[in-house]
């Protein structure tokens, strides 16, 4: 017969749990290189790690525009054979990701690299997790599941998404008008290389609104349900980097010192949602971007400071860290005070750099609203916000943005 625990079993159990519920994990690319200049690197590096035979999946205005030039010149001097998948312009849809991952099978290659904007590193890297053998729709619920794939490379052109050092990828289903957003360890690249200089021709506008996914990116981290100390560092760091420099890189795209921070900012901010995960505003954004076909980065400035709002009431001494981050002078405010100024000036980001705060002329049906909020709260962003929110909260958001539908 078992015998009963004792009083002093019972509370060492209760202690060992409450350790175990302080444990976190953090993820972040192998390696991990960063400099202007460092995508001439790419061949020696590939060499060295015994890669024979790279496939790119790359922007097309990054190819025309010869941005590639350099790494393919490296590759050809290190003996690297390279072959270039052109995706198609916009936001990378599951058919394109088919069609690149039989490319890459015919190719022979060995070795997939992500040359671009978020759009084609996120097709690099559903590539690689179908080439484990695992629909998108389904690796989320393998995370613990060792999946193994082909080498999977990261080079940026744009200084928002921090895709090349993220266990995310976020693809546009078959419809047209659904998100599926991914995450899995081998979703990681294994190599990421960030080299600031590729981003100095991106006109003002894309500037502005891959900074502001980078922005969003690291507000959503250091209010997650999920922050430690690791990740609201680096997240704390990042809004930092992006609210002193994202004007100046949009407004002055040849500068060099802002266009580098922001590099850094969106990694930084990668690193940490990585690991901590995104809130509400992503879960909505994701919804509105497949449903009206706006950049990503677009679609969280429109809904990045009503979720603040938000979530203000459950973490006001976060919001106020923010807003310190963010440059406010936080002298004889309350901290309910200081916490709304962070998205006070979060709004005058949005303006000063010229994106837009709601979409008028964008009616959605009653029908539709309820859609969106049911998909919203489903995405997997939406599970780390740090504010439970009902169906009835997300459609009240959603109109704030579609003064039509109000």
């Amino acid at each position: 017969m078992n015998q009963a625990p004792s009083a002093a079993d019972i509370v060492a159990g209760a202690v060992e749990q409450a350790r175990m519920g302080q444990w976190y994990e953090f993820r972040t690319a192998p390696q991990f290189i960063v400099g202007d200049g460092v995508s001439a690197r790419l061949g020696e590096i590939l060499a060295g790690r015994g890669v024979g035979h790279a496939f790119f999946a790359a922007d097309p205005a990054v190819v025309s525009l010869g941005l590639m030039d350099t790494a393919l010149r490296s590759l050809r001097l290190s003996g690297v054979a390279a072959t270039i998948f052109e995706c198609l312009p916009g936001e990378p849809t599951i058919q394109m990701v088919e069609e690149a991952s039989a490319s890459f099978k015919a190719a022979g290659a060995g070795f997939i690299v992500g040359f671009g904007g978020g759009s084609a590193l996120d097709t690099a890297k559903a590539m690689a997790a179908l080439a484990s053998g695992v629909r998108l729709e389904e690796i989320g619920a393998l995370a613990g599941r060792h999946l193994p794939r082909p080498g999977l490379a990261a080079v940026p052109t744009t200084a928002g998404t921090g895709s090349e050092v993220t266990a995310f990828t976020v693809i546009t289903d078959a419809s047209g008008r659904h998100k599926i957003a991914a995450r899995h360890p081998c979703i990681m690249p294994d190599l990421a290389l960030v080299d600031p200089r590729l981003t100095h021709g991106l006109p003002p506008r894309m500037t502005a609104i891959t900074g502001l996914d980078a922005l969003t990116h690291a507000i959503e981290a250091y209010v997650s349900k999920e922050a430690c100390t690791i990740t609201q560092a680096l997240a704390h760091r990042a809004v930092m980097l992006a609210f002193r420099n994202l004007p100046i890189a949009a407004g002055s795209g040849d500068d060099g010192q802002a266009r580098y921070a922001m590099a850094i900012a969106s990694c930084m901010a990668g690193m940490a949602f990585s690991t901590a995960g995104l809130g509400l505003c992503h879960a909505m954004a994701h919804q509105l971007g497949a449903r009206y076909h706006l950049p990503h980065g677009a679609a969280n400035a429109l809904m990045l400071p009503h979720v603040m709002e938000f979530n203000l009431m459950v973490k006001p001494a976060e919001f106020g860290e923010i807003a310190r981050a963010m440059g406010v002078s936080l002298s004889g405010l309350s901290e309910r005070e200081a916490a709304e100024a962070s998205v006070a000036a979060c709004r005058r980001l949005i303006r000063d750099v010229g994106l837009e705060t709601d979409l008028p002329g964008k009616r959605e049906t009653e029908a539709g609203l309820l859609a969106m909020a049911d998909e919203a709260l489903t995405d997997i962003c939406a599970a780390t916000n740090p504010r439970a929110a009902s169906r009835e909260d997300v459609i009240r958001l959603y109109r704030a943005v579609l003064p039509e539908s109000r």
